[in-house]
């Protein structure tokens, strides 16, 4: 199972909330945690299974920068 942190408070504040986020996420030897930063915000990432198949995408253009990240299960219909 996934988990995530979504922090949006001021830079020096986000973090430090990160790093502590980060090992507190950690679970177990098979949990993988990645830290996504950016200027409006920061994301804990934490996969069981890896962040190869479900792993954050991100698109950029000239115009704009689009991150995607799952958190959670997606459950989709056969």
């Amino acid at each position: 199972m996934g988990d995530f942190l979504l922090d949006l408070r001021e830079p020096d504040t986000r973090r430090q909330g990160a790093l502590q986020a980060a090992s507190l996420l950690k679970f177990s030897e098979d949990t993988q945690v990645q830290t996504i930063e950016r200027g409006s915000f920061s994301l804990v990432l934490a996969r069981v299974d890896g962040f190869e198949l479900w792993g954050p995408c991100e698109w950029r253009s000239a115009e704009e920068n689009v991150l995607i990240a799952l958190a959670g299960r997606v459950a989709l219909e056969e």
